[in-house]
This record gives C-alpha cells, sequence and structure tokens, in this order.
C-alpha cells in the first residue's frame, strides 16, 4: 500500500494535507491538530475508502515527524 501526502497549509495551529491512495493524484483532505495531535479526515480520497483514510490518517504523524516539509509519500507491505 502506498499513500501520497501533499501539505496543502499550515497556521499555528494545524496542518492540513491532502493525500492520495497508491496515487499521486491527492484527492482526500486530512487535518492535523499541532495542539491535540488529532487528526481529522475531511474527504476520503476518491479511490479509497473509510477504512483506508483512517489508515492513511494513521500514518500522518511519521510523515510530519520525518520533516516533510510539502509533501511525501510512506509505503507499507
Amino acid at each position: 500500500m502506498l499513500w501520497f501526502y501533499n501539505k496543502l497549509s499550515e497556521d499555528t495551529n494545524v496542518v492540513i494535507y491532502k493525500y492520495g491512495w497508491n496515487t499521486e493524484e491527492t484527492t482526500g483532505q486530512l487535518i492535523y491538530d499541532k495542539n491535540s495531535k488529532d487528526i481529522t479526515i475531511m474527504k476520503i480520497a476518491d479511490n479509497d475508502t473509510e477504512f483506508g483514510a483512517k489508515w492513511a490518517a494513521s500514518h500522518l504523524p511519521e510523515v510530519i515527524q520525518k520533516g516533510y516539509s510539502e509533501n511525501g509519500r510512506v509505503q507499507i507491505g
């Protein structure tokens, strides 16, 4: 499985990422709250499922922790 992440915007409280599952077309949207560390799924990617979106969201802290400032990808399996 492969997820692509592109940072859409960032302010002092949140980071908004678009994501795509097995494609570089990032049609889903995830919001990461810097204070609470919570992740909100705003939109499931076009070719994804709710389960897949939750899985993608679970990898977002890894993307942020590795310092992908604008975009990144996570591959598992």
